[in-house]
């Protein structure tokens, strides 16, 4: 089960009469000696800050209707109606909605449709965070894409400068659990509004359900990354190596490694596979020197078109109590058809 912050949470802390009541009683406890008060409001300051921050959390998205509680206000789809965007219960990962994007069934292919937050206004060299909680159904290639789209002065879409590791959004393939999705990029020279995008691509499979929205603006300074510390002196290293070679394992017991690699034993289009590939002996000449176990995942089909070289590797392998080779696949190939 997933938990995450509540972005409606603030305001039912910050607007929420009972609860001031009850914050202010707590704060008057009847018959109370000073000294216990003031431990007691030490303790109590944590809370009253957390709660303050959640409030200013909630301030800072720029998104309309982020959770989609009132439906799709603040979204506009083309084609407009399209039954691509859903609002529904079973769709939510917190509060009562959520967007369900995509076919009805896993088993409908979807047309070309788009859902869009209203327009924004951007500041160029300032970073744009998305953040979407999601979960995939169906197919592995999902048909749902995510996006920030900044947009001149012209209505002409322009590239931003993207963050690595943070673009593309991908919809991970989780069938009960949400996760975080961020993606984040600068606004380029000459952009002067951004908006959110959900984009259904045409004759796919498969479906996905997004929540809880929330895009912020970085001004430009508070976004650069702190300078990484100068390297250490070939001294520092070699005492660092010293240290390690003496002690490697801190008096502790050593831990117990297995290694696990995918994909064996090569490219079936291009028979036929003759030998093994130098990366595979590699890494088992690594791992055999060292007496650390490996898991060596097969795809079955590429063995149709193994001469006996590689057989004889494998056996020979598998013999000495160091790899194990297990099926990892037909052909790597994702069905959704019948058998």
């Amino acid at each position: 089960m997933k938990t995450k912050q509540n972005p409606d949470m603030s305001l039912a802390l910050t607007k929420s009469p009972r609860l001031k009541m009850i914050i202010m009683k707590l704060m008057r406890p009847p018959r109370v000696s000073k000294s216990a008060m003031s431990t007691f409001q030490r303790l109590l300051l944590p809370l009253l800050f957390f709660c303050s921050c959640l409030s200013v959390a909630h301030a800072d998205n720029l998104l309309q209707n982020p959770g989609f509680e009132d439906g799709l206000t603040g979204w506009t789809a083309a084609p407009a109606g399209s039954p691509m965007f859903q609002v529904t219960p079973e769709a939510v990962s917190m509060g009562k909605m959520g967007l369900h994007a995509g076919a009805a069934t896993d088993e409908q292919e979807t047309p070309t449709a788009t859902l869009s937050s209203a327009a924004l206004p951007v500041v160029p060299t300032h970073i744009y965070r998305l953040i979407v909680w999601g979960r995939l159904h169906g197919p592995a290639k999902c048909p749902v894409e995510i996006q920030l789209q900044f947009v001149g002065q012209d209505g002409k879409v322009i590239d931003p400068v993207i963050t690595p590791g943070y673009w593309p959004l991908n919809v991970p393939r989780a069938e009960h659990q949400f996760d975080k999705l961020i993606m984040q990029a600068a606004a380029p020279a000459g952009a002067v509004s951004v908006v959110a995008l959900v984009s259904v691509h045409g004759a796919s499979l498969g479906s996905a359900d997004l929540d809880d929205f929330s895009l912020e603006e970085i001004p430009a300074a508070a976004a650069v990354k702190t300078p990484l510390p100068a390297p250490l002196s070939d001294a520092e290293i070699q005492a660092l190596l010293t240290e390690i070679k003496a002690l490697p394992f801190r008096g502790k017991a050593p831990p117990k490694i297995v290694i696990k690699v995918d994909d064996f034993a090569g490219n079936w289009t291009k028979p036929p596979i003759k030998e093994v590939h130098h990366h595979w002996l590699r890494i088992a000449n690594f791992t055999n020197q060292r007496k650390i176990k490996l898991s060596i995942g097969v795809i079955a089909k590429s063995l149709e078109v193994c001469e006996q070289p590689v057989f004889d590797w494998m056996k020979k392998e598998h013999d000495s109590g160091l790899i194990e080779f297990w099926l990892h696949g037909y052909d790597h190939v994702p069905w959704t058809g019948p058998d």
